[in-house]
């Protein structure tokens, strides 16, 4: 491959990539309109060129034509994914359906059927050579009639989709326009570089590579910085840049397409700044906006923000846009500005609230007077004051009308009125006025001149009437004085004090219970007295006084004018204002020092009984007269499987005894009232889960100070392991007095046996030494001994462990055969199991045989060797194993009619056990014993 070629290649290999790249990019946004077609057409594209550039890349005349052949396949469904693309994304009517696109994609399907057989037709190509006058390697193609079909069809498609872009771009709001132009040049730029390529072929692999080029560029600045997959074109012609109301459009998922100059200055940010911004993010000043056309589809209503001078009102509307299909693609927000006309409305509002309110229903008195001092308005609350209604009042001069007949009065009201008439405020000043009766009345009286401009036109003169007031006043001071009286007079502790603890009053009791004169007090903190333990304590219960829980009642030491501490108990209450805070805490305290020692000492006596009722180890309950539980200890719950005592308070005590015992337990009462108590009565007692046990019952009656009985005492004691004791001594001796005769009968039955060994022994004496036969008649008897021994050391009389017999017997053995097993090994491999008399005499005769047979006869010749011995317990049978590892037993012994007393000895224990005997003669000998357990048998 020529040098000048290299580059245009590998600008075809890198637009493959970044096309194949933006397909993935558009892949991720698909629900948007028209994106998985456009993935389509630029999928397309990347395969293209793909295929472009690996022909290029070929050196033979096959490989070139097939990858020119390659390249039909996105060809031809680039112009069909535009149109369908275009269409979709901008076109304002319906777009293309299925059957629409599969109509257009015959063509392509038609020329894709005609390029691989071309040979046979000729229709795309005439005729195809290698060109030999470029510096690379290059096909020379002549076209056939389809080519030219295919080609005239493709531009077809080609300017229907530019046609529908230029008229979208037209109809269009900026960005849309921007977007649609990216568009524009990004498919024609192919489209020209093909034309350029198919018409001047010298030109085709640079006019191919800069089209492809400017093409990416162009689609991935519509991506990246256009957006355009984000922002849906919707029609705009319904905004006005005209309007002064702002007119801002958003897609569906709330950003800004579209903002009209009213808008750009209510946000104080161009277009260009704002547009593909979430409206979320551009209106973040405006809460209100935001929280009511968040998910709204259609509004009308008014908003305001802003606080004092910089409120403003707007009038908003929210419509929805949709699509040609009538789906729904974003919505057009109208605000309109209504500052202005809501100002105007609530001054007009409050104009005519504050007269209604002046003139209908306040309490006061409130006149209106004109520059002649003349009366204009008098209100119901000067109806109710003076007593004169409104027809009476009005024409007439004010301070001849209020002022009854005393001058003093009525010159102090004229000099009043002529300082509101020259414009001076007269504040609110008690005085005293009559009413039509003639009564006097006190009043606070206040005046105002009324204004338009600089002009006097009038006054104002409010009289608030005070006589409820003055009343209060003087039974305040009464009530205060008779307070004062009963408070000094009290024998209790009486303070006051603020929120942080500065007395403000102290009775003549705690002046002298803490032995400082009230001056003292006053202004010192109200703890001073208090003992630093208990300080904490009670600030803490201050604390959590409320307007919901304002008394606590609290006890604690102070140390009196003695210098003795002594304890108080405070009620303290807090006073709250109508504000709710906290002004003052009033306490109340007395003397309780003999009341919490005496306290002291009954819990501390209290404390002692509970102890020593709780920690005895018998149950104790306390019950009425009709047996019902008012009180027991923890081991009485315990006894009767319960978690705490006060499971069992309020049952009957005949609920804790088994139903069988009742009516003794009934009789048993009775008794007790007769006699005073009872002891050790043995009961059956119920547990919790239904379980029984075994229990002695001491009951005594509780009398009052009049001897009168009250109530029963109950002591109960768990009999359960003095009865499992008895049992047990029972049945030891029931054990061992058969043992006792068992072992007669074994010891006589053991001493035939040996009597019956030794008479066989005697048979076979002949080529023995008498050494060897008085040892193995020593090993038989001493195995059967070893029985005893074991027995007669076992804890149960009845079984012996087998495990610690067959390590004491092997022992015993090599011991026996010391001069003949010096390098011998003995290894025990018993499972951990009991057995009878019955078993282990037999089983140990046959160990004696097997183990004994091996030390004289497996190992000779040898200096060493290894016997095992197993035992296992298993599928309720008994496997017994002994091996060696010697020379093994000769072949032509008969294990099954032996002449040898021993295997004759073993056969006869076999069937006494009624087990199977199975001997192996690999590595050595193997004898295994397996017999039925005594369930089994």
């Amino acid at each position: 491959m020529p040098w000048s070629e290299s580059p245009y290649l590998i600008l075809g290999i890198l637009n493959a990539a970044i096309a194949l790249a933006s397909v993935l990019w558009i892949w991720q946004r698909r629900p948007a309109r028209g994106a998985r077609t456009f993935a389509t057409a630029m999928l397309c594209m990347a395969a293209w060129s793909a295929t472009d550039t690996f022909g290029r890349l070929s050196f033979t005349e096959a490989a070139k034509l097939f990858w020119a052949r390659a390249s039909y396949l996105p060809a031809v469904t680039v112009p069909v994914a535009l149109l369908a693309f275009v269409l979709r994304y901008g076109q304002r009517k319906k777009p293309l359906t299925r059957r629409q696109i599969s109509l257009l994609a015959i063509e392509p399907f038609l020329t894709l059927l005609l390029v691989w057989p071309n040979e046979a037709h000729g229709w795309i190509w005439r005729s195809v050579a290698v060109d030999t006058t470029l510096p690379y390697l290059s096909l020379r193609v002549t076209h056939g009639p389809w080519f030219w079909f295919h080609t005239a069809y493709s531009y077809l498609l080609l300017a229907l989709s530019v046609s529908v872009l230029i008229r979208g771009i037209r109809h269009s709001t900026a960005l849309q326009r921007r977007q649609g132009l990216a568009l524009l040049i990004g498919g024609l730029a192919s489209w020209i570089a093909v034309a350029v390529s198919t018409a001047f072929p010298h030109l085709g692999q640079m006019a191919i590579a800069a089209g492809a080029t400017v093409s990416n560029v162009a689609i991935i600045w519509s991506m990246l910085r256009l957006r355009i997959f984000d922002f849906v074109p919707v029609a705009c012609e319904a905004v006005v840049e005209q309007m002064d109301a702002s007119v801002i459009v958003l897609d569906t998922q709330n950003r800004i397409l579209d903002l009209n100059a009213a808008a750009q200055k209510l946000i104080g940010h161009s277009a260009s700044e704002v547009l593909g911004q979430t409206a979320e993010r551009v209106f973040a000043a405006y809460p209100q906006l935001l929280g009511r056309w968040r998910g709204a589809i259609q509004v009308r209503e008014e908003l305001a923000w802003g606080e004092g001078d910089t409120r403003r009102w707007y009038d908003l509307r929210i419509s929805p846009l949709r699509d040609p299909e009538g789906e729904l693609a974003g919505r057009l927000v109208v605000l309109h500005e209504i500052t202005a006309r809501k100002r105007l409305e609530a001054e007009t509002e409050q104009r005519r609230l504050y007269l209604e309110s002046v003139v209908g229903s306040a309490p006061d008195a409130i006149i209106a007077l004109d520059s002649q001092h003349t009366i204009v308005e008098w209100n119901r609350g000067a109806e109710s004051l003076f007593g004169y209604s409104a027809q009476e009042a009005r024409g007439r001069d004010l301070d001849d009308l209020v002022t009854g007949s005393d001058p003093r009065t009525f010159q102090e009201a004229t000099a009043l009125t002529a300082r509101v008439l020259v414009g001076e405020p007269v504040p609110p000043t008690e005085v005293v006025r009559y009413r039509k009766d003639g009564t006097p009345v006190h009043v606070f009286a206040s005046g105002s001149p009324i204004l338009m401009g600089e002009e006097l036109i009038g006054v104002v003169v409010i009289y608030t009437d005070i006589s409820e007031l003055k009343q209060a006043e003087e039974a305040l001071r009464q009530s205060e004085a008779r307070y004062r009286a009963v408070v000094q007079a009290q024998t209790e502790l009486i303070t006051r004090f603020l929120p942080d603890g500065t007395l403000t009053f102290a009775n003549d009791a705690a002046c002298r219970y803490l032995g400082k004169k009230r001056e003292e007090l006053i202004g010192s903190h109200y703890a001073s007295p208090v003992p630093d333990k208990d300080r904490k304590m009670v600030e803490e219960a201050l604390a959590s006084l409320s307007r919901e829980d304002p008394v606590i009642m609290v006890e604690n030491r102070v140390i009196a004018a003695n210098g003795e501490t002594r304890w108080l108990q405070w009620t303290n209450r807090a006073i709250f204002n109508e504000q709710g805070q906290l002004v003052e805490i009033q306490s109340v305290g007395r003397d309780i020092t003999e009341s919490k020692l005496a306290q002291d000492a009954l819990l501390e006596a209290e404390a002692k009984y509970r102890t020593l009722v709780d920690t005895s180890p018998d149950g104790i309950t306390l019950t009425n007269l009709a047996g019902k539980i008012v009180l027991c200890n923890r081991q009485t719950a315990r006894l009767h499987g319960y978690d705490l005592p006060e499971d069992i308070h309020g049952m009957s005590t005949l609920d804790l005894i088994a139903p069988q015992d009742h009516d003794r337990a009934r009789a048993n009462l009775q008794r007790t009232l007769a006699r005073g108590s009872i002891h050790n009565i043995e009961y059956t007692m119920l547990r919790k889960d239904g379980s029984r046990f075994p229990a002695e019952l001491s009951t005594s009656v509780i009398r009052d100070a009049t001897l009168k009985p009250t109530g029963f005492i109950a002591v109960i004691r768990d009999a359960t392991a003095r009865k499992r004791g008895q049992e047990q001594l029972r049945a030891s001796l029931r054990e061992k007095e058969l043992l006792l005769n068992e072992i007669n009968h074994r010891v006589r039955d053991n001493l035939q046996i040996i009597s019956s060994l030794l008479y066989l022994q005697s048979l076979q004496a002949e080529g023995q030494s008498s050494s060897e036969i008085l040892r193995d008649s020593q090993n038989r008897v001493r195995s059967m001994a070893l029985v005893h021994e074991k027995l007669y050391g076992s804890r149960d009389l009845s079984r012996i462990d087998f495990e610690e017999y067959v390590q004491s017997l092997t022992a015993s053995l090599l011991q026996s055969y010391a001069a003949a097993s010096s390098g011998i090994g003995v290894t025990v491999e018993v499972d951990d199991v009991f057995l009878s008399v019955d078993l282990a005499i037999p089983c140990s005769l046959l160990i004696s045989e097997l183990v004994s047979n091996a030390l004289k006869h497996a190992f000779v010749g040898r200096d060493s060797g290894e016997i095992r011995v197993e035992f296992h317990a298993q599928d309720e049978r008994y496997r017994l194993e002994v091996s060696d590892n010697g020379v093994g037993i000769p072949e032509d012994i008969d294990t099954r009619d032996p002449e040898s007393l021993g295997l004759q000895l073993v056969n006869t224990l076999v069937e006494q056990l009624r087990g199977t005997l199975r001997v192996q003669h690999q590595d050595g000998t193997q004898f295994r014993i397996t017999f039925p357990t005594p369930e089994e048998g």
